[in-house]
């Protein structure tokens, strides 16, 4: 009979192996027994032999099947917040999603320049931006559209005030806005839109693993948000490295849309493009690459299956065609009912490419020895 260890996935099995090594990380640091740390009063709400099949890598510690991880991660924090040393180190909240992806228990956080050791340099991300995203008008033909953003510090380093102009029609136009943008970062961007471009404004956070952008427009009737995928490398190494650009997913609601709510990837680089525009075209889509094989090969067999039970005889070939197209209405709604097209993500494998053929360019373009 196989371990339980080895019937999980390889991301499963390493998102226990980080959350457990995350909590005994923090159990050391607290200096306490495991009892008194699985304390439902004063430690993080779990029972002893379920700390221990952690420890074995027997639980499921993801958040879609581990219902009480958001319970444990709030308890975990409390415990960061009482305790001086921790909280100097890990001064915000830690997410439910990064206790399960970060390892805090390598200690990378640590800088000869902090005393505290919370590395963390979140100014990387501070200044202008441009974006591109596929027009999400719900009628009429798609064309790429562009914006011009500003994340601007604020007290917190978790923190930036973000403002945005949108719609711009053409790349000539949004360079155009990014070079005035540039040149006059004290003036807000709505001093500089004399052309009208959408404005929005609002709020950014970021965390090891993410960056997230809230912003509205003026009346706050219409509004839009952006989450980026992050390395948590990018916050807590390299300090001297530049941050240049994400591809990441937008929901938004505005009268271009008809008042109705759309999901679209969305780009943005803080340089502009060195590969050409076409090229940056394909990650402005969702991929619907993962064609499970079997799946249609199944769909094919049934369908033919289908029209040879039928025969091929003349006055059969109405009610044919109708029963196969009901079929087929069937298998492929079933078929995108699936895990792979009901949510939105994007693979390892699609990231690492937009890197190579978008990011990567930028970084080498009029390379400077110095700056690596």
């Amino acid at each position: 009979m196989k371990k339980a260890t080895e019937e999980i996935s390889a991301e499963e099995r390493t998102q226990r192996e980080i959350f457990f090594l995350n909590l005994k990380f923090f159990r050391e640091n607290l200096k306490m027994t495991i009892a008194q740390f699985c304390d439902a009063d004063n430690g993080i709400g779990i029972s002893v032999s379920h700390y221990e099949n952690f420890a074995k890598l027997r639980t499921p510690v993801n958040p879609s099947k581990f219902k009480k991880l958001d319970l444990v991660v709030d308890a975990l924090n409390e415990l960061i917040r009482r305790d001086g040393a921790l909280s100097a180190r890990f001064p915000h909240p830690i997410m439910p999603t990064e206790i399960i992806t970060v390892k805090f228990y390598e200690n990378q956080y640590g800088s000869p320049d902090d005393p505290n050791g919370t590395a963390f340099y979140s100014y990387k991300f501070l200044g202008n931006y441009i974006t591109y995203y596929t027009s999400t008008n719900t009628n009429g033909e798609k064309q790429t559209q562009y914006g011009v953003i500003r994340l601007a510090a604020t007290p917190s380093i978790y923190d930036f005030k973000v403002e945005g102009l949108f719609s711009i029609k053409t790349y000539e136009e949004a360079l155009a806005v990014f070079e005035q943008v540039n040149a006059s970062d004290l003036l807000e961007l709505k001093m500089l839109n004399l052309k009208k471009y959408a404005y929005y404004a609002g709020e950014a956070h970021i965390t090891f693993t993410m960056l997230w952008i809230n912003m509205t427009n003026s009346s706050k009737s219409e509004c839009v948000s952006m989450s980026f995928d992050l390395v948590s490398q990018i916050l807590t190494k390299n300090p001297d490295k530049k941050f240049y650009g994400a591809r990441g997913i937008a929901l938004s609601q505005s009268s271009g849309q008809g008042t109705q709510t759309v999901t679209f990837p969305i780009v943005l680089t803080k340089k502009e493009l060195a590969c050409s525009n076409d090229e940056l075209k394909k990650y402005l889509h969702f991929a619907y690459t993962k064609i499970d094989e079997d799946s249609l090969l199944g769909i094919s067999e049934q369908v033919i299956a289908l029209s040879d039970s039928l025969g091929v005889t003349p006055e059969l070939k109405a009610i044919r065609t109708s029963t196969v197209e009901q079929y087929l209405k069937h298998a492929i709604a079933t078929f995108l009912d699936s895990h792979v097209y009901n949510s939105h993500y994007y693979r390892p494998d699609e990231l690492d490419q937009f890197y190579k053929e978008v990011i990567a360019p930028i970084r080498n373009k009029n390379f400077d020895p110095t700056e690596e």
